[in-house]
């Protein structure tokens, strides 16, 4: 079960990942169109000039958006998997005393019969019922 836990984080973060690059790619070209928008409207070299660095601006800004949400997806994948290894670690404990408890004190609610201290129930045997 953890296993199938860790593979879906796993599966999550290379989703987002996914996204982050579709979404650089997305901003990227619309800052190509507008620099090609603005360089058409522009009258002189020093508008077209700027066109181009505002692309390179808004380009670099993309990345940086990419880098930022694939670094999110990491950290994310790794709290996500540390839970689920704190939580199976948790368990394995609860059971284990559980365990524990149950044949240091035969009395116990939590005796290995199943059955409450002092209730009326017989405890199960291996023998075939007679007829």
């Amino acid at each position: 079960m953890q296993a199938v836990k860790n593979a879906a984080a796993t599966t999550k973060e290379k989703i987002g990942n996914v996204n982050a690059k579709v979404e650089e790619k997305y901003d990227k070209a619309k800052a190509s169109t507008d620099e090609k928008t603005n360089k058409v409207m522009a009258h002189d070299k020093a508008g077209k000039e700027e066109a181009e660095q505002r692309k390179d601006v808004k380009q670099s800004q993309a990345e940086q958006a990419k880098d930022q949400k694939k670094l999110d997806n990491l950290n994310e994948k790794q709290a996500n998997k540390q839970d689920i290894n704190v939580r199976h670690e948790v368990g394995k404990d609860a059971a284990a005393k559980a365990y524990n408890e149950a044949y240091e004190n035969p009395e116990s609610k939590t005796a290995v019969t199943g059955a409450q201290a002092g209730s009326t129930v017989p405890a199960a045997t291996n023998a075939a019922p007679t007829v």
